[in-house]
Parts: C-alpha cells; structure tokens; sequence
C-alpha cells in the first residue's frame, strides 16, 4: 500500500526542494505529479497528511531568520505546492490560483 511509504515520499519531495537545474525540477516535477495524483484520486486522507506535512515544514522554516537564499526559495517551492494541491482538491477553475 502507498500510505506506509507515504511518509517517504513526502520526505523525499521536501528533500528534493527547490530545484537546482532542469534536470532536478523535471524529477520534482514528476514527483509532484505522483503526489497530486494519489493525494487528489485516491486518498483524502493521504492529501491531508501531504498539506500538513508541507505546512509544518513552511512554519517551521518561518522562524529562522537567518535562513540562506535556498531555503528562502524552498519556502516559495512549498508554498506552491500546497496552493496547487488545494486547487485540485477543491476543484478551482483554470488550476491554482483560481480561487
């Protein structure tokens, strides 16, 4: 089953931001497919513990003031992440932002 690697892949995702090159975000952007495509097809709950996950890791960076120009940059990948998860879930017209 995914949900017991699902923990994983949310892990590897983070790991993986931001990309560095086209090489990189061509594999991140294959990653966020398979997250958007579970999280929104087949599992709420899966979704769930995707946002809260990316959630927890955007606040926690949040706090560190002297963060260096990559995580500042992470920040924005994960930011738009979730927006883009939200709009699938919620079904936004024209993809996310829509709302």
């Amino acid at each position: 089953s995914v949900a017991f690697f699902w923990p994983q892949f949310l892990q590897l995702h983070l790991r993986m931001l931001p990309p560095r090159d086209w090489q990189q975000l061509q594999r991140v952007e294959v990653m966020e497919d398979f997250l958007l495509t579970v999280s929104v097809r087949y599992s709420i709950h899966l979704a769930l513990d995707l946002t809260w996950c990316h959630v927890a890791d955007l606040e926690e960076s949040l706090f560190h003031t002297s963060s260096s120009p990559v995580c500042r940059c992470r920040r924005f990948s994960v930011l738009r992440f979730i927006c883009e998860l939200e709009s699938l879930i919620f079904d936004f017209t024209g993809g996310w932002g829509g709302g």
